[in-house]
This record gives structure tokens, C-alpha cells and sequence, in this order.
């Protein structure tokens, strides 16, 4: 009689499982956000990287287009945030990246459509310092930079009167000089200003040119090695000035907006969606809590930060939302469940 008993109490588990852990899991699979500290001052035209456990903010501009200097370290782990010794040149639009755990801040402009930099300065957070490098080719704001081979590359952008230009610069740390490589398929501004690397290949993505079909969807995979481009599949919305992160080989296509040809907001996304390099294929994931361009991302310890940014030109968040992705969620939530009442079940005498 028992033996029946559990037979039937396993089925019943069986055919309840099929119908409740299946929308569990999609749930997972789209990952959550959760809200965390403020960044001490609104900032919008960000970047941000992680380095050593936390995440640098430099520069970018408030609400009235006033362009700061100020370095802001978080630390995830506690939710604090720091101030950090002010870069030397105040700008906003910058792109920053990391090589040797040294924190690289490129370009950028003065003032919103101000004068374009060539700037280069390097900020060590192990010493809180900085020191002046040698200068971009061209000048840019609104560009995508990405590392690969211990070498930068600044992708695209704009200066002044030409935005939405094809040119491709790499940066050599060693010998602390830039050269000019082959151009981008697609010629544009204010992409995801991080490009990220995935297998050795660099994926420029999104972006405006207001003399194509303005907002664009366009990803293009480089390969630093080769010099060469390669067409990939287009994300699902067309987004510019949208902010990307890579985890778990995976990229996170987040937020964003929509341009049209006088560089008029024609929508803002709080939209997701999540790029396999492997099969070329994207996926909508959960949208973020605040809709907003002009951020920054920077992913840590398993988790997507997405930081500042505005919904309009005329404000700026502070706004700091945490997005796990679900990945790690999956593997520990999926522990305690028909598994462990099936080993109820067993004991049963």
C-alpha cells in the first residue's frame, strides 16, 4: 500500500513540476534587478570599469551640462561609495578601459557638443594617481573603446560638426603610441561606449548617424588579430547611447534610446536583451527598473551594475540598479526543490 502511495505522490510531484517550475525558471532566466546605493552626485555620459572589486565612475556632466572631474569608487560588496582623487582633465563622454589594473580615460568632450579631446590620462587605484599619456590621432567623443592583446581600441565617435565617422584607432601601452587601423563597416556615434571582448573578437554595438537611418541596431565583431570586420546578427531594438556588459561570455545590449536625424529623443528603453556569440543570437531578458540613456555599466562578482545616466537632457540620475542575470540563480535555486522531496519521499518506510 506504501509502495502505491509514493508511486501516486511521485507522479502527482512529476506533473506538478511541469507546471510551476517551468514558469520559475523562465522567471530566472530573465534575471532580476534590485536597487542599491545612490552615486553621491547625478552624472549622465558616463563610463565605468571594474578593477580589483570595484567599480570606477569618472567624469561626465549633471543636469545642467555642467562637465566634472570627480572619480567615484563603489565598492558592491558593502554598497558604499568613495571619492577618489579628480582626473585632470574634466570631461564628459570619455570611454574608460582597463589594462594592468590601470584605468585608461579616453577622449571625451568639454561641454555638451563642445570641443572634442584627444586626452589620454591613466589612473592607478592602487595609488590614487594620475598620469598623462599620449594623445588619440583624432579627437573623439561618443565613441566605443575595447581591450584585447593588452591593446586599446577606440571605435567610431564624432567631433563637433562630423559625428558618426568609421575611424578605428588602437593604443599601445608599452610603447605609448596609437595608430590607425582598418575603418568600421558602419560609420556612427554614440554606440555602447563599451565594446566588449568575447573570445579575442571585439563587438561594436548599436549607434547613431544622422546622414543613415539615424538609430541603428547594427553589431559588428573585429578581430584585432587580423585587422578584418565581420557582420553579425542585428539586436532585436535599435538602440543609441545604450550601455553594454559582457558576463559570462555573454553580452548585456541595456537601456538606451532612440535618435531621429536632428538628434531628437524619439523614445527611451529600459529594454534587455542578452547577445551569444557563439550561435549569433539575441535574447530579451528582464527590462531595467529605470529607463534611461547615457549610462554606465560595469559587471562584477556575477552581477551588471547600471549606473546614472537621464531620461531627457534636462536631468541626471544617481540612479544605481544591480541585475543578476540569473546564471548563478539557476544552479542554487534549483537545489531544494522536487529533488528534495523526492528524497523525502524515499524515506518513507
Amino acid at each position: 500500500m506504501k509502495k502505491i502511495f509514493v508511486t501516486i505522490t511521485l507522479c502527482f510531484l512529476l506533473v506538478l513540476s511541469i507546471i510551476i517550475y517551468p514558469a520559475e525558471s523562465a522567471q530566472m532566466q530573465q534575471g532580476k534587478w534590485e536597487k542599491k546605493a545612490d552615486m553621491p552626485e547625478a552624472r549622465k555620459n558616463i563610463d565605468s570599469v571594474a578593477v580589483n572589486g570595484k567599480i570606477y565612475v569618472i567624469g561626465g556632466c549633471n543636469a545642467a551640462f555642467n562637465v566634472f572631474s570627480n572619480t567615484f569608487e563603489y565598492d558592491p560588496l558593502k554598497d558604499p561609495w568613495k571619492e577618489k582623487a579628480d582626473m585632470p582633465t574634466a570631461r564628459e563622454g570619455a570611454c574608460l578601459s582597463v589594462l594592468d589594473g590601470k584605468i585608461y580615460v579616453i577622449g571625451g568632450e568639454a561641454s555638451n557638443f563642445g570641443s572634442a579631446f584627444s586626452t589620454v590620462e591613466m589612473y592607478d587605484p592602487d595609488t590614487d594617481t594620475w598620469t598623462k599619456k599620449a594623445g588619440m590621432i583624432f579627437p573623439m567623443y561618443a565613441f566605443a573603446a575595447g581591450v584585447a592583446n593588452g591593446k586599446i581600441y577606440v571605435f567610431g565617435g564624432g567631433w563637433q560638426a562630423s559625428m558618426g565617422v568609421s575611424i578605428v584607432q588602437e593604443y599601445d601601452p608599452i610603447t605609448d603610441k596609437w595608430e590607425r587601423k582598418n575603418d568600421m563597416p558602419t560609420a556612427r556615434g554614440w554606440m555602447a561606449e563599451k565594446a566588449p571582448t568575447v573570445n579575442g573578437k571585439i563587438y561594436v554595438i548599436g549607434g547613431w548617424n544622422p546622414t543613415a537611418n539615424p538609430t541603428l541596431p547594427t553589431v559588428e565583431e573585429y578581430d584585432p588579430v587580423t585587422d578584418t570586420w565581420i557582420k553579425k546578427a542585428d539586436m532585436p531594438t535599435p538602440r543609441t547611447n545604450l550601455a553594454v556588459a559582457e558576463l559570462n561570455s555573454k553580452i548585456y545590449a541595456i537601456g538606451g534610446a532612440s535618435f531621429d536625424a536632428g538628434g531628437n529623443i524619439v523614445k527611451v528603453f529600459s529594454t534587455v536583451e542578452e547577445y551569444d556569440t557563439e550561435t549569433d543570437t539575441w535574447t530579451k531578458k528582464a527590462d531595467m527598473p529605470t529607463a534611461r540613456f547615457g549610462f554606465a555599466t560595469s559587471s562584477l562578482n556575477g552581477k551588471i551594475y547600471a549606473i546614472g545616466g537621464m531620461e531627457n537632457y534636462q536631468m541626471a540620475f544617481s540612479t544605481v540598479e544591480e541585475y543578476d542575470t540569473g546564471f548563478i540563480s539557476q544552479s542554487v535555486n534549483s537545489q531544494n526543490k522536487l529533488s528534495s522531496t523526492w528524497g523525502n519521499i524515499k524515506s518513507i518506510k
